[in-house]
Formats: structure tokens, C-alpha cells, sequence
């Protein structure tokens, strides 16, 4: 089964119907008011927007980071877990503005910046770089469709340019709060530079902040992080001081909130495994917690939480309420895209039952309680039967594809080829076919990726292959017919020796040479 059939099949007898389910979702998605108007009318899964950011030279060249600076600090030693490097460097990124026009609306002097980490690193080299546009900075009040702000992704690492979006859809329907999503085909006109230069399609996703919060905890109180290459939610001390470099605080921190949040990792870090038992329920949304845990392992999605200790938020409300909410965030490498870890083929064999790819000693104390680990296993077994049963999941994706296809209509030759190889499931065509090298002047004149890159080089498959791989993979797992790969991030990478993959269990934790994996905890 390929993603091109399924499109075609279901599509072409369905326009009116597709057409009416997108009117019905968009409504659905925009009747929340907060403040006085409707919230994040902008955001519908199948929702194409058109946008011109026009630069003046000066603005455009104000957006330019400024040299990396030690955001963390050397790791202190004997401190255990830590993903990060010593003095490890962080880009900054300055906000200029631009002026914004789309569907015949403009805005004037709206506050834009650069942002992100592998996805802007990929794209600085051409014009389809990651960005945050705020509305309402320095324009009080100032909204687009109701959103203050937005974030725009460039899908820089995404041949089929929505498995963002999709994620997120998956997430929202397995029960987790996530942000919504939109499309965007973004052209740009910069003074000296370029003129109604189309970028590509970008994906607009919902920013985390009070709306976001409102809707979905009916209160913006408490305390809102966004953790940083961190495992399994760190005890620091009882200093709150030492917490704000590394948990990142979004809301004004108040001592309640603060002392909240320090004893639950205290409880994580050093209480036995009675009290554990019998205080974490008051911490911690620990049903939440499962299903958010459960999704992104479901999702091969390391570049996270269960991975590399960064990519998403945790909401405390101040008083009553759930507990503490993991909320994700940055899927751009979920479907198995980390390529810390492996090919995505290999990703779609990784553990579920053991979804943790570094030592996460929240996961590991929460799945070492059998009853515990049972209700963490009917979660698995929900999706399995549910949002991310293999029929379900591939035709959302068709939808998908089919909202983004029209808007490849004059990429470059290589993403749209790329586009129809792993999104569509359509043979090797032109420039995308293995081993041949792109066009030279892909870069800087082109859409996506910089120098030439394929932005399907590393796919080994088409998305729908991956989603019946992983299905397949999971259910043989929880039926024990086949033996899971057990993921391996971190020292795992092979220190100076080079990559390291994944391991099946009883391999040796040898990385490349002079890297070596250390055990899981136990």
C-alpha cells in the first residue's frame, strides 16, 4: 500500500466531502474566545494560508544571530544523566520587524526572528528559514486571525512537508493538550536581495503561552517551563536560582509555584519507592503523563523527552486542577526523523514498552510499578486500536498530502521530486533519485535545504511504509512474537569514533571507537 494510491483513491470521488470536513474542522477549532474575541481562528489541520513577508536590507539583516553564547555552563562534576556538553553554545536570536500581508490584510513593523536549532542550521545557507512572528509585540492588542503569535516551521528536513502538522493532529487526538496547526506558502521580497521569492510551505503552529493554556487548563496561572537537555525532570537542588538556566521559565515564577515544582523533582530524584508511589499523583497528571509518553515513543519521536531531554513544556497549574502536563513541542523529526538514532526504517522498530532512549529516571520509577506499567501498556494498546491504527493514520496523511501538493506548484524540481517519492509513494523520479547529486544552484536560489541538500537524502521509505513498519513493529511487541530494538542516544553516538545505532537487547554497548554506552539505569 502507498501513500499515492490512498490519496488518489480517496480524494478524487470525495472533493465536496473533503471540502466540507476542512469547513467543519476550521469552525470547530475557532469558537474559543478568550478576551473578547475568537482565539486562534487561524489554525485548522487542512488550512492553506498565502503569506508575503516583505524586509527592508536593514531588517533583514538585524535578524541575523548574534555569536553563540554559553547558555548552561560547564557540567558540575558527579552531576548524573546530563545531556549537554560542557560550556555548551546556544544561537541568539534578535527580533527585527517585517511587513506582513496576507489575504489582502497588511500589518506594519510585525515582530519577526529567527528560530530553532537543526532546522535553522540546515537553512541559513537559503531563504527558507524558521521563524517566529508576534503580532502583538509592540502592537498591544494587535492579533492575525486571533493569533498573537505564531511559529513557522520550514519543514527543512521533511520531504513530505507535514509530518509536523500530523504529529501534532496526533497527539491532540490520543487525548494529549498540543498545540494547532496550519499551512502557509510564504514568499519573500527583500530589499536587494529577492522579490516575491517563493520559500515554500511552511507549517504555522500554535504557540504555547496564555490562550494556549486557557484553553486548555481554563487558567493561565502557574507555572509554564520548557526544559532543556535534561533527563527525566532533574532534582537541582532547593535553590530556585539553579533551576531557570535549564528549565527555561515562560511564566512569572512565584515562590508557591517554584517550591511546587522543585519537590516534585525531589520526590523524582531521591524519595523511596513507597513515598514515590503515594505522592506522585499529587504532583504529576500521571495519566497525562503515560499517554504523552505512550505517543511520542509511538512516534519514534527522540528528539524529545524520552530522548534528548528537551522539546516540550510542562504547565503546573497554581492551585487545584491536574497535576504538572507535559505538552510537546518542535515534532519536525518525529515518524522516526532523529538522526541521532539511526534511519528512520530502524526507528520504526524501537522499543515501545521500553521507550526511553537515554536514562530518564522519572520513566524508568513510573514503568518499574507493575500496575503502573500495565496502564502505560492498555495506553499503547489504545493507540494501537486507535489514532494510530494503520488505516486511520495514513489516510489522515493523505489528507494531508493532499492540501500540501498543490502549494509544491513551482518548488524546485528536487523537493517537489521528493515531495512525490515520500509523501505520494511514487517512484524514483528525476533529481530525487539515489545517488544522483541535486542541482548546484539548489542553495541560496532554491527552496529548502541549503547547498544542494536532498530533503529526502536519509528517508529509506515513504511515510505510509514507515506508519504500517511501526504498527506492525508495536503490535508484535505487545503480543512478545518479536524482539524489540532497544534505542540508544547520547554517549551511544560513538564519541570521536563516529555514529552508533541502536542495539537489540543482549548487544554489546560498544559505540564507535572511543565511544562507549553506558548501562540504563537500573
Amino acid at each position: 500500500m502507498v501513500m499515492g494510491s490512498l490519496t488518489r483513491g480517496r480524494v478524487r470521488g470525495s472533493r465536496v466531502l473533503l471540502i466540507l470536513m476542512t469547513w467543519l474542522v476550521f469552525t470547530a477549532r475557532a469558537d474559543t474566545a478568550v478576551g473578547g474575541r475568537v482565539a486562534g481562528a487561524v489554525f485548522g489541520l487542512t488550512n492553506m494560508y498565502e503569506i508575503h513577508l516583505h524586509f527592508t536590507a536593514t531588517d533583514w539583516e538585524a535578524l541575523t544571530p548574534r555569536e553563540p553564547v554559553e547558555r548552561w555552563g560547564p557540567i558540575r562534576p558527579g552531576e548524573p544523566g546530563r545531556a549537554t556538553e560542557p560550556g555548551r553554545q546556544e544561537r541568539e536570536y534578535p527580533w527585527s520587524v517585517v511587513r506582513f500581508e496576507a489575504g489582502g490584510e497588511v500589518m506594519t513593523n510585525v515582530a519577526v526572528r529567527f528560530k530553532g536549532n537543526s532546522s535553522y542550521a540546515m537553512s541559513r545557507a537559503g531563504w527558507k528559514r524558521p521563524m517566529r512572528l508576534d503580532f502583538n509585540r509592540g502592537a498591544k492588542g494587535r492579533v492575525w486571525l486571533g493569533a498573537e503569535e505564531l511559529s513557522l516551521n520550514n519543514n527543512v528536513n521533511d520531504a513530505t512537508q507535514f509530518r509536523e502538522a500530523l504529529a501534532y493532529e496526533v497527539y491532540r487526538r490520543s487525548g494529549v493538550p498540543a498545540p494547532r496547526t496550519a499551512f502557509a506558502k510564504v514568499r519573500l521580497s527583500i530589499e536587494g536581495e529577492v522579490t516575491n521569492h517563493l520559500a515554500g510551505v511552511y507549517t504555522l503552529v500554535e504557540v504555547v503561552e496564555a490562550d494556549f493554556l486557557k484553553t486548555h487548563f481554563k487558567t493561565a496561572k502557574g507555572l509554564l517551563v520548557k526544559p532543556e537537555r535534561l533527563r527525566g525532570l532533574e532534582y537541582l537542588g532547593d535553590d530556585w536560582s539553579a533551576y531557570v538556566a535549564r528549565y527555561d521559565p515562560k511564566t512569572d515564577a512565584k515562590a508557591e509555584d517554584t517550591a511546587r515544582f522543585m519537590a516534585l523533582t525531589r520526590l523524582i530524584a531521591e524519595a523511596g519507592d513507597a513515598e514515590f508511589r503515594q505522592k506522585l499523583g499529587g504532583f504529576l497528571d500521571l495519566p497525562g503523563f503515560l499517554r504523552f509518553v505512550a505517543m511520542t515513543a509511538w512516534l519514534g519521536n527522540y528528539d524529545s523527552f524520552v530522548g534528548n531531554g528537551h522539546n516540550y513544556y510542562l504547565f503546573q497549574p497554581r492551585a487545584g486542577g491536574v497535576g504538572t502536563t507535559f505538552i510537546p513541542w518542535d515534532l519536525n523529526e518525529a515518524f522516526g526523523g532523529h538522526p541521532g538514532v539511526g534511519p528512520r526504517s530502524r526507528q520504526s522498530e524501537f522499543s515501545i514498552l521500553r521507550p526511553q532512549a537515554a536514562p530518564n529516571r522519572l520513566i524508568e520509577r513510573v514503568l518499574a510499578q507493575s500496575d503502573w506499567a500495565k496502564a502505560y501498556r492498555q495506553e499503547v494498546e489504545r493507540l494501537q486500536a486507535g489514532v494510530c491504527e494503520t488505516n486511520q493514520l495514513i489516510g489522515l496523511a493523505s489528507q494531508l498530502a493532499d492540501v500540501v501538493r498543490p502549494a509544491m506548484a513551482g518548488s524546485s524540481p528536487l523537493v517537489e521530486a521528493a515531495f512525490r517519492r515520500v509523501a505520494l509513494g511514487e517512484a524514483d523520479i528525476g533529481p530525487a533519485r539515489r545517488g544522483e547529486e541535486p542541482r548546484a544552484d539548489f542553495g541560496r536560489s532554491g527552496l529548502g535545504p541549503p547547498r544542494g541538500m536532498d530533503p529526502a537524502r536519509g528517508e529509506d521509505g515513504t511515510l505510509a511504509g514507515w506508519i504500517q513498519a511501526r504498527w506492525q513493529n508495536v503490535d508484535g511487541e505487545l503480543a512478545g512474537t518479536r524482539t524489540p530494538v532497544i534505542p540508544v542516544l547520547g554517549p551511544g553516538l560513538g564519541g570521536p569514533g563516529g555514529p552508533r545505532g541502536p542495539r537489540r537487547p543482549g548487544e554489546p554497548r560498544l559505540g564507535g571507537p572511543g565511544g562507549l554506552v553506558p548501562p540504563p539505569r537500573p
